[in-house]
């Protein structure tokens, strides 16, 4: 009698947590989902018309930004549609599982995409911070957008089999055509080398769509931090050897000069403080160029440490449900 009132406890705490993750799951795809893609495109869309400006078009990293825009928002609308599309209202009609057929392979790509030009403009940017010279000369518009056409045809050739994995398959039943995705591993059990295929497939896309990308982007975010924080003592330094040391021996050679020749020197005194006064605007504006830039790579820092609190996660369980 234990045992049974055991099993029956078990089954109803199986029950309860199963009721439980489906009202959560139903709370986040319908309800929170839809509240961060608005949020998102928003984002995404006020970004894109600030980037796409002539002035700002002109740079290899605005360019990188506005394709990851688009992405983006092609990648929170496709998933917000599988979403409604997968509701219990809509998920038997055979429209919504044609148009969830074609949506699915295309939200991984938006997101393989996007996942490849977050890599791209971080190693852009790392490289800028630790070989600007280098980077001047090679990073350039043209070489960012031949980038990018290369960057989207290999994500579309490794995302091209997410269009086989699944087969659409009609069913009549009372002069009714009901369609249902059938995983092709159910169709072809004759074939005994298409599930192998298939699991070398996911490998693969766990290696390169997930871990690669996340090992740059750390190794980036790493280097960039060193960097920042290398070059703020750095620029502390010069500043105040430029600022106290130079003014203050040019200072006491003109006072020298001024209690030996008295006034013959007018000239000279007045051509040394103009070079002064052009040293000092010269210095205040590589400062503030510096500074500038130091704010756009913390910015970068911050957002990539946020990607990666949430990427990290969803790695892990893709890398747990492919092996």
């Amino acid at each position: 009698m234990s045992s049974s009132l055991i099993d029956t406890y078990s089954l109803s705490s199986i029950e309860t947590n199963s009721l439980l993750l489906s009202h959560v799951r139903t709370i986040v795809k319908f309800y929170i989902w839809p509240l961060l893609v608005v949020f998102g495109l928003t984002g995404n869309c006020v970004s894109i018309i600030i980037l796409t400006r002539r002035r700002l078009i002109r740079t290899s990293t605005n360019n990188y930004l506005t394709i990851l825009a688009g992405f983006d928002s092609c990648y929170l609308i496709f998933t917000l549609l599988l979403n409604f599309g997968s509701h219990p209202k809509f998920v038997h009609y055979s429209f919504t599982q044609t148009f969830l057929y074609i949506l699915r392979p295309l939200a991984d790509f938006s997101s393989n995409t996007a996942t490849w030009l977050i890599v791209c403009f971080t190693l852009e940017r790392t490289l800028a911070v630790a070989k600007p010279i280098y980077a001047k000369r090679t990073c350039s518009v043209r070489r960012s957008r031949h980038l990018i056409c290369t960057l989207l045809i290999i994500c579309f050739l490794i995302t091209l089999p997410r269009f086989f994995e699944k087969s659409l398959a009609h069913k009549n039943y009372n002069n009714a055509i009901i369609s249902n995705l059938t995983e092709l591993n159910n169709l072809s059990k004759q074939h005994k080398f298409f599930p192998d295929i298939h699991r070398l497939y996911l490998v693969f896309i766990c290696i390169v769509i997930i871990w690669i990308p996340l090992l740059l982007v750390c190794i980036c975010n790493s280097i960039l931090i060193w960097y920042v924080h290398r070059s703020r003592h750095f620029d502390n330094d010069l500043q105040a050897k430029n600022v106290y040391g130079p003014y203050h021996n040019s200072s006491g050679s003109i006072n020298k000069l001024e209690h030996s020749k008295n006034n013959e020197h007018k000239s000279q005194l007045t051509l040394s403080s103009s070079l002064k006064n052009r040293h000092t605007f010269h210095l205040r504006r590589h400062c503030r160029s510096v500074i500038q830039k130091r704010r756009v790579t913390i910015i970068l820092i911050f957002c990539l440490f946020v990607a990666l609190l949430l990427w990290t996660p969803q790695s892990l369980s893709l890398t747990y449900e492919t092996l």
